[in-house]
């Protein structure tokens, strides 16, 4: 047969620009498939990560990591029943504790837009329910960053009831706090303080002449659409609320029923939402939907102390950084749940941990996570290991500058770290004389030896906050 006659012959031009057609869409669609394979390749690495913290047989949690607005992961671990094994789904409801201070200077900043109030104005003019026994100026601004020196309400003697029948309410707090002394001079220093976050509330509800959770509900749910966040409320079933747990034990990691403490907060620790409604509020964030950019960029900048210090957090939010990137975040813990969200700015990453099991780390899982999707090496990743004979040398009583005792002590081969008479936690090297936390390797201790190498001091902080000073005591 002549080929040149046959129906079926091709001539060779063609099939030469065929096969460069096809190698050419190959090509095309190769990075494509590359990512997509890569991306398969992180998903599974993140969803085992997670897994290992919260176990199929364990507590919940829902996890949600988004970039660039496109979602990566969004799912349901564990349970939200232990006892029934109910699997955690995606649609559950947490209290997200303390991330509410968001939402709460939010709407302080939006009552400033209003010509409402004034960051810098002394809270006098505004919350005359509160008492207070000092003859300090406090402003507003010191509230939302935790530099007025309010001390916590836990803490006050006498506090209030935890366990009674009576509604708890702002006021009631406020009671607790109006003869308490300041921790320090407005401005000095910085300290955590729900107090602070309390009376923030009280001022949301004076100046709107409005209900602290009704003007959370009609200025940010209702315009938002964050049909499924609410106030907490100890007296009220909330459907989809998830079951509350804690861990008692953190090496044992032995999980128990959370304690059945009634709550009277709602501006410093109260709402209740989901991960979507959590993303619908980022998104408004982002957006600039309830408050300004200039205003979203003094919320999320770092504070400063009269002697120029910088806080490492802003207004509602810890401003931080991870690697060479910045990061809004805020944790949020209380009597069965604990939750984390972290924002990457620059690279618009958003990781979100809602968990119902309290003491489970889920800031110290957030910050793996981002550091996978980044490529950003974890310090876990540093961990030497050293004889008992070198971990004896760090063991000892410590007194930090606040009067704050910290016990390091060697059992079963690990250094663990206890402040005053708090928990243990294991503590493991990356360098000569330096130790992160096996649970949260985001914070550490730096200890400092003397012309003798003999320990005599150590340092501890993490990315969020300031480091803290402490000298061992010497043996009799």
């Amino acid at each position: 047969m002549n080929l040149f006659q046959s129906k079926s012959f091709v001539p060779l031009s063609i099939v030469l620009v065929s096969i460069l057609f096809f190698i050419a869409c190959t090509t095309d669609r190769k990075p494509d498939a590359l990512k997509t394979k890569e991306k398969a390749t992180l998903n599974q690495l993140l969803e085992k990560k997670i897994a290992l913290h919260y176990p199929a047989d364990g507590a919940g949690a829902v996890v949600l990591i988004r970039k660039g607005g496109k979602t990566l992961l969004k799912k349901a671990f564990g349970n939200i029943n232990i006892e029934h094994q109910v699997e955690a789904q995606t649609d559950m409801k947490f209290r997200i504790a303390s991330i509410t201070k968001q939402f709460t200077a939010v709407c302080i900043l939006m009552l400033e837009e209003q010509g409402k109030l004034s960051l810098d104005s002394d809270i006098k003019e505004y919350i005359p329910e509160y008492k207070q026994s000092h003859d300090h100026s406090i402003t507003i601004r010191q509230l939302l960053g935790h530099t007025a020196g309010i001390p916590e309400y836990t803490e006050v003697k006498p506090s209030y009831d935890h366990h009674g029948t009576d509604r708890v309410t702002m006021d009631t707090i406020i009671n607790v706090i109006n003869n308490a002394s300041l921790d320090f001079k407005p401005g000095t220093d910085w300290k955590y303080s729900n107090s602070g976050y309390v009376l923030l509330g009280k001022i949301v509800e004076n100046v709107s002449k409005q209900e602290f959770r009704a003007y959370v509900q009609e200025h940010i749910f209702d315009v938002l659409n964050m049909k499924q966040s609410s106030f907490y409320d100890f007296y009220e079933i909330i459907p989809q609320l998830s079951k509350g747990y804690e861990i008692a034990e953190e090496e044992s990691h032995k999980i128990v029923h959370a304690k059945a403490v009634k709550p009277g907060t709602l501006a410093d620790g109260g709402i209740i939402s989901t991960i979507d409604d959590i993303t619908i509020w980022y998104d408004a964030l982002k957006n600039n939907t309830l408050i300004s950019e200039k205003q979203k960029q003094i919320a999320f900048t770092s504070q400063s102390l009269h002697d120029g210090r910088k806080t490492k957090y802003g207004l509602g939010w810890w401003a931080a950084t991870l690697g060479k990137y910045t990061t809004v975040e805020h944790g949020g813990n209380v009597h069965g749940t604990e939750c984390y969200s972290l924002w990457v700015l620059e690279e618009d990453l958003q990781i979100i941990v809602l968990s119902n099991l309290n003491r489970s780390h889920p800031g110290g899982l957030a910050v793996q996570l981002a550091s996978d999707v980044l490529g950003i090496s974890s310090h876990l990743e540093q961990v030497k290991s050293f004889d008992e004979s070198v971990l004896k040398k760090f063991t000892g009583t410590y007194t930090h500058e606040d009067g704050t005792i910290r016990n390091i002590t060697l059992e079963n081969g690990q250094l663990n770290s206890q402040r005053d008479q708090g928990r243990k936690f294991v503590i493991v090297p990356i360098s000569e004389h330096k130790f992160i936390f096996k649970s949260d390797p985001d914070w550490w201790i730096d200890f400092t030896a003397n012309k003798d190498k003999e320990i005599e001091s150590l340092a501890i902080g993490s990315r969020t906050t300031l480091v803290s000073n402490g000298k061992r005591n010497k043996k009799l």
